[in-house]
C-alpha cells in the first residue's frame, strides 16, 4: 500500500519497522527523506507467505526545478518469501533540475528470502541521494541486484546489518 494509507490502516506495521531501523545512524539526506517524504510504499509479506511472482514499483520524476523525497519500507516476515523490484525513472532536461532523497528501509526476518533489484534510469538532469538499510535476521537471506542508467549525480549510503547470530 502507499505509505499514507499504511500510516492510518497499519500503524502496528509501521511502528514495527521503525523501532528495528532507528538506532541505524543516518545522514542528512535520510532525515529529510523521512520526515518530509512526499510519496512512499509500505510492502508487507506476512509469515510464511511465498510470492512465486515478483512485485514491481515504479517512481517518476518530472517537472521544472522539481524536489521528490520517497520512502520505502518493506518488511519479510519469518519463512516469506519474495522479489520486489523498485524503479526510478525521469526524462533528460536541460531546462529543469531535480532533486531526489529516497529512504528504503528492509526487514528480512527468520529464514525469510528477499531478492531486491533497484533499476536507476534517471535523466541527465538528476541529483540523487539515497539511502538504503537492510536487516537480515538469522538464517535470513537477501540477493540485491542495483543498476543504474544515467543522472547528474547518484550518491547511495547503503548498509547491511547482519543482526541474527547465525546469519
Amino acid at each position: 500500500t502507499d505509505l499514507r494509507t499504511a500510516e492510518m490502516a497499519h500503524p502496528e506495521i509501521i511502528n514495527k519497522i521503525i523501532s528495528e531501523v532507528e538506532n541505524v545512524a543516518g545522514n542528512k539526506f535520510s532525515y529529510l527523506a523521512a520526515a518530509l517524504a512526499q510519496t512512499g510504499l509500505l510492502v508487507y509479506i506476512p509469515k510464511g507467505l511465498k510470492l512465486d511472482k515478483p512485485l514491481f514499483s515504479k517512481i517518476s520524476a518530472g517537472g521544472k526545478d522539481t524536489a521528490l523525497l520517497t520512502q520505502i519500507l518493506v518488511i519479510a516476515d519469518d519463512d516469506s518469501s519474495v522479489t520486489f523490484v523498485q524503479e526510478y525513472a525521469s526524462l533528460d532536461s536541460k531546462n529543469e533540475e531535480i532533486f531526489h532523497a529516497g529512504l528504503v528501509d528492509i526487514i528480512v526476518g527468520e529464514r525469510a528470502n528477499v531478492e531486491l533489484v533497484e533499476l536507476l534510469s534517471w535523466g541527465d538532469n538528476v541529483w540523487d541521494f539515497s539511502t538504503k538499510t537492510i536487516r537480515v535476521k538469522n538464517h535470513g537471506n537477501v540477493t540485491w541486484l542495483f543498476g543504474n542508467i544515467g543522472g547528474k549525480l547518484v550518491k547511495n549510503f547503503q548498509t547491511l546489518d547482519l543482526i541474527g547470530k547465525e546469519c
